[in-house]
């Protein structure tokens, strides 16, 4: 039976892994929480310095007049425009919200991270365990040699009757 090469000894430990961890999905899914997650908290440090825009439009009728005179109706329209600045609980939410976001975002750098040390171990682990069942079946093939060897030996000494078969 031949061996089966399932990784070329040419390729270092360190070039796997990073094929691997650009390879995987759930690395790519958290980095993506990681990044959200970095957003919400960069929105979350401008929220108190950015307004919040609130546009009105109003029309209808309007009219009347002084005492008992009903007559003067026109039409009349209003636009409303207002910028809102929000602090809440008098900065102190506005404080709690942001070390929340900052929170959140460490936490998902975290699990990242929990998941980039997971498939490195992995991968070395894995590594090892090819490496090392190459170097056994390198001492395998030579111990085939060498029982190979001892057989033809053994045979050509049984057939030129130079000793009695070994049992």
């Amino acid at each position: 039976s031949l061996p089966i090469d399932l990784l070329d000894p040419s390729i270092p430990l360190n070039e796997l892994i990073s094929q691997d961890s650009t390879s995987r999905p759930e690395i790519s899914e958290s980095y993506s929480k990681m990044e959200s997650a970095r957003e919400k908290m960069s929105a979350e440090t401008w929220r108190p310095w950015i307004p919040s825009l609130h546009v009105g439009v109003s029309a209808g009728g309007f009219g009347g007049g002084t005492g008992d005179n009903l007559n003067n109706f026109d039409g009349r329209a209003d636009v409303d425009l207002l910028a809102v600045w929000q602090v809440k609980n008098l900065g102190f939410g506005t404080a709690a919200a942001r070390r929340a976001s900052q929170s959140r975002y460490q936490q998902a750098h975290f699990e990242y991270h929990r998941i980039r040390d997971r498939i490195t171990s992995e991968v070395a682990k894995a590594y090892a365990e090819v490496r090392f069942g190459q170097s056994r079946m390198k001492i395998a093939s030579l111990r085939e040699q060498k029982a190979d060897d001892a057989h033809d030996r053994s045979m050509k000494r049984i057939k030129g009757f130079l000793g009695i078969p070994l049992e």
